[in-house]
This record gives C-alpha cells, structure tokens and sequence, in this order.
C-alpha cells in the first residue's frame, strides 16, 4: 500500500507572448498557484471489487472504473504492448470513448474531463509500459488545482506533470527507491512523459510551460534555445480575473498582407523587449557565492529585485501597450490594467490578450494596505483578485 501527495505549480508568459503563433524569445516564470494530487493503492483483496478511482474536483470530474476493463484493454498478457507514443495515444482515445456510461459525473461532451481523462490514462499507460507498473489492486488519484482552468495559467502543465511525477514515483516505489525531492533524473523523466502528453492530449506546441511547473523558476527561451534558472526571488503579484474567459474566446488566423507586415513590426518590439527582460533577469538571478555567504543569497537576490523593478514594470507597461496597440487586448483588461496605473503599478495580459487573467508587478516593499485597497477596487469593479507570487524557493513540482 503507498499513499503520498504531490504538488506543481502554473506557469505564466511575462514576455514574449506567443500571439498568434509569433514569439522569438520569451520569458515564462513559475506561478505559485498549484496543482495538488494524492495518490493511494490498496493491497489486493481490500475491497470486493478491484476499481480505479479519479477525482479531480476542479471541473467537477469523478469516475470509477473497474481495475479488470483496464487490464483486459492494456495489460492483459494477450495484448500487444505498444512502443510508439501515437499508438498509445490512439489507444487512450479509443477507451475513453468507451467510457460514455461508465459510474461517475464524465460528460464525453465536456472537452475538460475528456482531455483529463484522456491525460490520466496516456500517462498511466506510457509509464506502466516504460517503466514498468505493476498494476495489481485498486488506486485513488485525487486532484484539485488552484489555477482556473484553460485560462493560459498553465493548468493542463501542471495537471500533466503531477500526473507523470505521481506514476514515476509509484513505479520506483516498486521497485524499493524511495524518491523525497525530484532529483535531475526525475525531472527528465517526468520532461518527457509530460511534455508528450502536453503535446498529444493538448496539443501544446512546446514543452517550455512544461519546464517551468517542474521547476517552478524561471525560463527564457529564444527559438529552441533555452536558459533556466533554478532558484530566483519570489516576484510579489496580484493575478485578476477579467470576468472574460479565454475558454469562449475566437483566436483569429495570422494576418497576411500589409496588415500582417504591420503587425509583425510591433511583435518584433515585443521580442527586442524580451530580450531586454532576460538582460535584467540575468543582472537578478543568483551570483556564484562562496560557501560562506550562501546564507546571503535571498537577501541579495532581494535587493537586486528592488533595484531592477521599475525598468521591469516598464517593459510589462510597454508590452500591454503594444497588444492594446495590435488590438489584442480585450475592453476589460484595459480596465484591468488602467485601474493599476491608478496606483503607480504595471499590468499585463497573462495569455492570448484577449480575455483571461492580468497580472500586476508589486514592488517587494509595498505596504499590505495598498495591496488590500487595490483589490478592494477590483472586487468593486467585479473582478476577481488574488495576490500571489512568482518563483521562489521550492516552488517547482514536489512531495509534500
């Protein structure tokens, strides 16, 4: 019998939007609004009827499935295990559509429980035949996630990589290696399931977000070339609903002709200011210290922190301000981000610009009154407001 709890966190874009396709560099940083999962298998025999058992209370999704059709589907010795990750991609598909009348609140019609179930199963599967599972009794798996779902926070990431973390750490378990703190290997191997399953199931175009909820720092990339950093600040943020979700929002095609050469003009601004961002993410990030003054870093991470937060806020200003410009802002976070000005404070769209969450740099030193009077103002205004942070310490993917 194992029982254990695993936790990621989301994932947002500060730079680099991938609007419309577009984004040469980017800078995606951890967010500390996580995705929780607890894990239970029962020794054989414990209840009569040998079931699997997924309940992920977010989107109000519950199913019990007997253990014996998982089995004859996947694991029976008459069936042919599959190498290729499309075959088994294909096979998932397949039997989640024959769970139409299975026991439990699945709506096949609801694109979020068919894709989390199409998840659960593909990872399952994909690690038991990798990395062998031995699969024998009845198990619970219970989620639920502080991040709104499919509002560019990086929710199906982090769904991805509890999953993936949960059914590696299970199949070492096994085999008598007992895994506290995801060590290099783990995060690789969890990369890889991940990431295929990001891709596969939701159709998610690169593995980055991926990299950020497992380590839960920050990412730059620029084309495929990537620069993370392990341990960074907690950045102070206030994350704000724009009551317009992303889930109904129409994502129109590039633009071509003179108006897709004027756009692209202003998406190249937003990739020099990126790599404007990453300059000051590197004058931030932890310096190589001497064993002695290792007790120093926060502090000094702090200060420069501080030191570097107005020329931050200025690119997050100038960023909203292009999307505005590209008409890729919606009239709500407009709102949003005017209502921020007020205070002397920066705000940009977390996704696709068009609907979704804003979020506000705070300066580490703001006092807790302006923070309580601004979301006293958004609550006014009828927009949700909670006050959080970006990276920090041990914020990546972890056993709790």
């Amino acid at each position: 019998m194992y029982r254990f709890n695993i936790s990621a966190p989301g994932a947002i874009y500060l730079h680099g939007d991938p609007v419309l396709g577009y984004a040469k560099s980017a800078v995606i940083a951890g967010l500390n609004l996580r995705t929780k999962l607890s894990f239970t298998s029962l020794f054989p025999r414990m209840v009569p009827t040998e079931y699997i058992e997924l309940d992920f209370s977010t989107i109000n999704l519950y199913v019990k499935i007997p253990l014996n059709i998982v089995l004859k589907t996947f694991f029976d010795k008459n069936v042919v295990r599959k190498t290729d990750m499309d075959d088994i991609h294909d096979a998932i598909k397949d039997f989640v559509d024959s769970l139409e009348t299975c026991n439990g609140t699945y709506k096949p019609d609801n694109l979020h429980h068919r894709l989390s179930l199409q998840a659960f199963f593909f990872l399952l599967v994909a690690i038991a035949y990798k990395e062998t599972i031995n699969i024998t009794a009845t198990f619970i798996v219970k989620l639920s996630s502080e991040l709104a779902i499919g509002e560019s926070l990086g929710s199906s990431q982090a769904f991805a990589v509890c999953l993936a973390a949960c059914f590696w750490r299970w199949s070492n378990l096994q085999k008598g290696t007992v895994i506290y703190e995801f060590t290099l290997e783990s995060e690789q191997k969890i990369l890889f399931y991940g990431g295929i399953c990001d891709n596969m199931v939701y159709k998610c175009q690169n593995a980055f977000k991926i990299l950020v909820s497992i380590r839960g720092s920050i990412v730059e990339t620029k084309k495929w070339l990537m620069q993370k950093y392990t341990d960074f600040p907690n950045i102070k943020i206030l994350l704000v609903f724009s009551n317009v979700s992303l889930n109904h929002v129409h994502i129109p095609p590039p633009v071509r002709g003179d108006r897709g050469s004027f756009m692209k003009h202003f998406l190249d601004i937003i990739n020099v200011i990126s790599k404007e961002s990453i300059q000051l993410f590197d004058m931030i990030r932890p310096k190589e210290l001497e064993q002695n003054q290792e007790s120093n870093v926060e502090e000094s991470l702090s200060i420069d922190l501080q030191t570097h937060y107005e020329k931050l806020s200025d690119l997050i200003n100038i960023n909203q301000g292009l999307l505005t410009a590209l008409d890729m802002s919606d009239a709500n976070i407009n709102i949003v981000c005017a209502i921020a000005q007020k205070y002397s404070l920066k705000a940009k769209a977390t996704g696709r610009g068009r609907g979704g969450y804003v979020f506000i740099l705070l300066p580490p030193n703001i006092k807790d009154k302006i923070v309580h009077q601004l979301i006293h103002e958004y609550v006014l205004h009828d927009f949700p407001a909670i006050l959080t942070n970006l990276c920090g310490k041990w914020n990546g993917v972890r056993v709790e």
